[in-house]
């Protein structure tokens, strides 16, 4: 199969990064395929590569309950379709850390939810310096704003994201309606899990 455009990856990222976060048990190949495209791959193949995705992710969940932050990120990487040390790779390895922090906070296991946050943040800043659209910046920023806020409590820092993402791609409603929404609530710290709260 053909890697991800870098297109394909923001278009995912810009309509649906809350509900593919949430979605746990939708596997990456799924969520980014933009609505209205239709894959055309062989159904046992798919079968197949859906199934070592949530088998991957299983086990990068379960690293990351044994506090395994490098292992579990190496699991991740593994289930990678985009070109290694890309701008879309650093995006995807970002996504799917997201989507195991998630996990972890639901879980209430959060020994190693603040290390794999800082570790999706560095993907998330390689992703927007390797960029050469700005919508590709921008939607780093406002993922790592959501990482700021959602899983490190640091609103000062998720709004300065969010406001960026706003400036890369003025069209960015959710970017914009999150730095709204911390200006009105002022940006003092919160708890989260996992978080310090700064």
């Amino acid at each position: 199969m053909r890697p991800r455009s870098i297109e394909s990856l923001v278009r995912c990222l810009i309509v649906g990064t809350i509900l593919f976060l949430s979605a746990t048990s939708l596997s990456l190949a799924q969520a980014v395929t933009p609505p209205g495209q239709v894959k055309k791959a062989d159904p046992v193949a798919h079968a197949r590569e859906l199934e070592t995705a949530r088998t991957g992710m299983s086990r990068a969940q379960d690293l990351a309950h044994g506090n395994s932050v490098v292992a579990t990120e190496q699991a991740l990487v593994a289930l990678n379709r985009t070109k290694p040390n890309s701008a879309a790779w650093h995006m995807e390895t970002a996504q799917r850390i997201i989507q195991i922090v998630e996990q972890l906070s639901r879980s209430g296991k959060l020994a190693s939810l603040p290390a794999l946050a800082d570790s999706a943040l560095k993907h998330l800043t390689q992703a927007e310096t390797l960029a050469k659209d700005a919508r590709i910046k921008a939607a780093a920023q406002e993922l790592a704003g959501f990482v700021h806020e959602r899983f490190r409590g640091n609103r000062e820092a998720a709004l300065a994201s969010y406001e960026a993402a706003v400036k890369l791609s003025p069209g960015s409603g959710r970017a914009s309606e999150a730095a709204g929404r911390l200006k009105a609530n002022g940006t003092k710290p919160v708890a989260t899990p996992g978080g310090r709260g700064r």
